[in-house]
């Protein structure tokens, strides 16, 4: 459908434009310490773009097989965005350790095992009669 691909294209343009430009009009509003949010900004905004960067896919793909992997995706740039807006946006966030993250080490460890369960879920899906095709 011709729509379709027209609507696919601006909901492209307004992703990419809000991950690569929104940043900076917002940390504008931070007086001076608009360069130390800008870079807070960027972090959440990536995060929110890649979300939704997967959720396109998802829609898009119609299949199974590929939502776990969808939503395990989004889940972890959405915790990405949601932990960076956890800190002082015109502070540099806190030092982590390695395979810890800036929610912690909780939050790091359900990413593993949500992973683990998206590949559980895609290895049943490809077992026999589950083949999404």
């Amino acid at each position: 459908m011709k729509n379709e691909g027209a609507r696919l294209a601006v909901a492209l343009l307004l992703i990419i434009a809000g991950m690569h430009y929104l940043g900076d009009p917002i940390a504008s509003g931070y007086g001076l310490q608009a360069a130390a949010a800008a870079k807070a900004w960027d972090y959440v905004l990536r995060g929110l773009g890649g979300a939704a960067v997967l959720l396109l896919c998802g829609l898009l793909a119609r299949r199974p097989l590929v939502w776990p992997f969808v939503l395990w995706g989004m889940v972890e740039d959405l915790e990405r965005a949601g932990c960076r807006l956890a800190h002082p946006m015109t502070a540099p966030p806190p030092g982590t350790e390695l395979f810890a993250g800036l929610c912690g080490d909780g939050p790091y460890r359900l990413g593993v095992i949500a992973a683990a369960l998206a590949a559980a879920r895609v290895a049943y899906l490809l077992s026999g009669e589950n083949d999404d095709g």
